[in-house]
């Protein structure tokens, strides 16, 4: 499962591929509280997709999960966190064939079997995880969030008054 593959200028692709994810802060106009709950709906939603976003389960996968968990508190640790206490970041592995990794507001992290099986060791995959934690933790999804649906459109799917 965890599998490294040696493949040439990948670390350059990981890191252009993930800089051009980087967008501004959150505004301020959505709690912590309303974010966190954001992540929550979108968590659930994706974990009863299981077609589209095949999540392996933790307890078939528990020595994976708790390397990755492991990984997760030694960054956690190191400081550059701005809200390392403000979110409950989690870890989840998608089982698809797909370079890509993603995060929900309030910290549910995850990464498809792809990316981490097209790494070469766990440094690299701990600088993935490093920029998906500064993704949440510097409020950026829901920042992009309010810039492309605006507030009031947003806030209406948090509080369920708008199912899309």
């Amino acid at each position: 499962m965890l599998k490294y593959k040696t493949a040439s200028g990948i670390s350059i692709l990981i890191l252009v591929m993930l800089y051009l994810g980087c967008k501004k802060e959150n505004t301020g106009l959505i709690s912590r509280e309303q974010e966190i709950e954001l992540g929550r709906k979108a968590d659930s939603i994706i974990i009863v997709s299981s077609g589209q976003f095949p999540v392996l389960d933790t307890g078939l996968y528990h020595d994976a999960y708790a390397w990755l968990d492991t990984l997760l508190s030694e960054i956690l640790q190191t400081g550059h966190l701005q809200r390392k206490n403000a979110f409950d970041y989690q870890v989840k592995m998608i089982n698809r064939d797909i370079i890509h990794a993603f995060a929900t507001p309030g910290g549910c992290l995850y990464f498809y079997t792809g990316l981490i099986n097209l790494l070469d060791n766990g440094a690299q995959f701990a600088g993935v995880i490093s920029h998906m934690m500064i993704h949440v933790d510097r409020r950026h999804i829901t920042g992009n969030l309010e810039n492309r649906y605006g507030i009031d459109q947003l806030l209406s799917v948090i509080w369920g008054d708008n199912p899309g």
